[in-house]
């Protein structure tokens, strides 16, 4: 995908941004505060029309680190993402998420872990994604997104099959989407999507399941998704 492609007009969790095409302007710089996390604010200072943006140098963001990648969109208070990062040292963690309390949150669960691992962001993933480097990322992860479950809201989705393209083509060979969510009919659309998108293929022997004995029961899992229908996806790439 060429990166002067920059965005697309979309609305995600209340942030709205509009199309920009451009050859020209500066670099969008990942200026992470205390070398982890970046708050809405400064992202939009950079967001202007005709702002060029490259794919990220991951180097740069994750200074040492140089193991695999995970990206958690939509991290809530950044349980998972902690939990994952502490038990895999040598792994770097990208997490995307929109809302400033709980975004604030999961800064705070990081300072506390003194996680050196963990890149944070608040702001919607579908920008970002495009800026990392195919075939980068191990792994993405998306935990309960929101699913919008009026009609009229629908296109507002995450997970469009232009969505799951674009995370398929960031993946190495053998990487994984993983996508939890406990809403039906949303569960539907993402294993309809799933099927439509190339060079991927569950790893479940089903297109879901509603078990995984060892997924992390998150808070959100706990308090709310514990006693639903939940549906596990895991999609894994099989080709260059």
């Amino acid at each position: 995908m060429e990166e002067s492609v920059i965005y697309r007009s979309c609305r995600q969790g209340g942030i709205r941004y509009a199309e920009a095409v451009s050859q020209d302007g500066k670099p969008f710089a990942w200026n992470f505060q205390e070398r982890f996390y970046m708050p809405a604010a400064p992202i939009w200072e950079q967001l202007a029309l005709c702002t060029k943006f490259t794919p990220a140098d991951l180097a740069s963001v994750f200074g040492r680190y140089n193991g695999p990648l995970y990206v958690e969109i939509g991290i809530g208070n950044g349980e998972f993402t902690a939990h994952r990062a502490v038990l895999e040292p040598d792994s770097r963690w990208l997490g995307f998420e929109v809302f400033h309390e709980v975004f604030y949150k999961a800064v705070s669960r990081i300072k506390r872990a003194g996680l050196n691992n963990v890149r944070l962001m608040q702001f919607d993933a579908e920008l970002f994604v495009r800026m990392l480097p195919e075939g980068s990322v191990t792994g993405f992860y998306v935990n309960f997104p929101d699913p919008w479950p009026k009609s009229r809201h629908k296109k507002r989705r995450l997970l469009k099959l232009w969505f799951m393209e674009l995370m398929r083509d960031r993946l190495a060979p053998g990487g994984l989407i993983t996508v939890v969510t406990d809403h039906d009919d949303y569960a539907e659309e993402i294993s309809e999507n799933f099927a439509r998108t190339e060079d991927i293929e569950s790893t479940l022997g089903a297109p879901y399941l509603n078990n995984l004995g060892d997924y992390y029961k998150t808070k959100y899992y706990r308090k709310f998704a514990a006693n639903s229908r939940v549906y596990f996806f895991n999609m894994k790439k099989v080709s260059k």
